[in-house]
């Protein structure tokens, strides 16, 4: 059990780091948002991801591997280079977007009693040198169980502790 637990915390900072630098957003977070749409779709069922930056930036990258995740998930729609605004939700799906829009000009829905129903997350912009880059994608490609490991030991430890609603 020891070595198992040592195996995914070396995995959650393989992965978590490589994310952590293509997206201007809490690495810990994104991986319990990733977590929570595992394991709780009802929660997340509404909302939209959507992932702005210039072109280059990371969005596809980001996009990619979230489809690795969600390979069989027909609740998780992936939509990229559209114009957030215009997107009709379906209300019992989950949504990844990506736009070169800038997020000044997104327009956040939100429900009833004001909550937001788009979390605008940017990318960074940080290139990887070719070599590293094919690295990371070839491990979370082939090895993607893993990455939803990850995922789902953020989500198991923020739902066992009650951690704050994200």
């Amino acid at each position: 059990m020891t070595d198992l637990m040592g195996l995914i915390g070396v995995a959650a900072h393989y992965y978590t780091n490589f994310i952590g630098t293509l997206l201007l957003y809490p690495q810990d977070r994104f991986s319990l948002i990733i977590g929570t749409i595992m394991n709780n779709q009802k929660a997340r069922a509404g909302h939209c991801y959507i992932f702005t930056g210039k072109p280059r930036s990371g969005k596809t990258t980001i996009m990619n591997i979230l489809r690795w995740t969600f390979e069989n998930d027909s609740a998780v729609i992936f939509i990229e280079d559209a114009n957030p605004n215009q997107i009709v939700v379906d209300s019992s799906k989950t949504y990844f977007i990506t736009t070169n829009m800038p997020k000044e000009q997104i327009d956040i829905p939100k429900t009833e009693r004001g909550i937001p129903r788009a979390t605008v997350i940017e990318t960074s912009g940080t290139r990887f040198p070719r070599a590293v880059y094919k690295t990371y994608m070839y491990d979370f490609e082939r090895h993607i169980d893993c990455y939803k490991l990850v995922c789902n030991s953020a989500y198991q430890i923020w739902h066992a502790t009650k951690g704050e609603t994200i």
